[in-house]
């Protein structure tokens, strides 16, 4: 296995003409985590790096053009990177091990995805799926404070619970018969469970009073719940605990509702009622739908909607990233 190793490193280039500018080579075999990377930098300056983690584990020499029946192949990767949308999409189906907390959740086709990274309430609130719906800052929200995912120095919003929301119109809808599949995340901080009706998020789908909704009222436990016109479908969580904040998921199947919190499944149960098909719904973060009341007082952080169901799997990963607490 030496003998291979140092096969490898005679294969690559020594010295270089001074008239080279800047160059890269990476080289990366997925399952053996090895990566070859030779840069010059400046006329006639060679450097060389390499690193060989696994070759000493008597596995097979990576040269000898086998996938080890992983399915992965090498690839050659030149030029910058792409965007965080592809990169995600990318990687996913290469692991998610270098993934960023944003790559994870683009990999999973938000159709909308609010960072709430922003600095200034004057301006939209930057939508990062492909849907690109800006949304508008209600009241006095407060920029800029500590977001959730670890190592990311991404910021949230803090809410006030009196005038405060993130606001958008035209919304994609889950209104019809049978009842579509949708999925709602986001990452909260509660500070005050006074107030009746703290709405982390929500949607409206057609009424004043028929929509889907993540919420706390009048104590630390969250909810989740589908209100329609047929009446009012809810499922109840267990109370949150500590002073940091918690991640939070609800989905529907079209048969069945299901509350996460922190990547674990909560509560669940049927629910089979219908929303009125409607465009241009509304979508709200920090209050109802229509923002002008149910508000929550906090922080909120990192918010998603999805046109499909997110599995477990998924949903811990989102979790577990987030927290910084695992490398898949």
């Amino acid at each position: 296995m030496r003998e291979r190793a140092s096969k490898k490193r005679a294969d690559l280039p020594t010295s270089c003409e001074p008239w080279c500018t800047l160059w890269r080579v990476t080289l990366r075999r997925a399952r053996r985590g090895v990566v070859l990377s030779f840069a010059l930098l400046g006329a006639g300056a060679c450097s060389l790096t390499t690193s060989l983690d696994g070759l000493s584990n008597g596995r097979d020499d990576p040269s000898d053009g086998s996938s080890g029946g992983d399915g992965a192949s090498d690839a050659l990767v030149t030029g910058d990177r792409s965007s965080p949308a592809t990169d995600g999409a990318d990687a996913a189906t290469d692991g998610d091990a270098a993934l960023s907390y944003p790559a994870v959740v683009l990999a999973d086709a938000p159709v909308l995805y609010y960072r709430l990274g922003e600095t200034d309430i004057t301006k939209p609130a930057h939508d990062s799926s492909k849907t690109d719906l800006a949304a508008t800052f209600k009241g006095s929200v407060i920029c800029g404070v500590p977001g959730a995912i670890a190592g990311d120095p991404d910021t949230a919003c803090r809410f006030d619970g009196t005038s405060t929301a993130v606001f958008a119109t035209g919304a994609p809808t889950f209104g019809g018969a049978p009842p579509p599949s949708y999925s709602l995340e986001g990452w909260a901080h509660p500070t005050d469970f006074a107030g009746p009706g703290g709405h982390v998020m929500a949607g409206l789908e057609h009424e004043s009073n028929d929509g889907f909704s993540i919420f706390f009222y009048l104590d630390p436990k969250p909810r989740f719940e589908r209100e329609t016109p047929m009446g009012t479908d809810g499922i109840v969580g267990l109370a949150i605990a500590g002073t940091t904040y918690v991640h939070l998921v609800g989905t529907f199947d079209g048969t069945l509702q299901r509350l996460y919190v922190d990547g674990v499944l909560q509560a669940q149960a049927a629910s089979a009622k219908t929303f009125p098909g409607n465009d241009g719904v509304p979508f709200s973060i920090g209050a109802n739908s229509n923002a002008d009341t149910n508000r929550f007082v906090g922080d909120i952080d990192e918010v998603a909607l999805y046109d499909h169901v997110l599995t477990p799997e998924r949903i811990k990963l989102h979790h577990d990233v987030g927290r910084g607490v695992v490398t898949p």
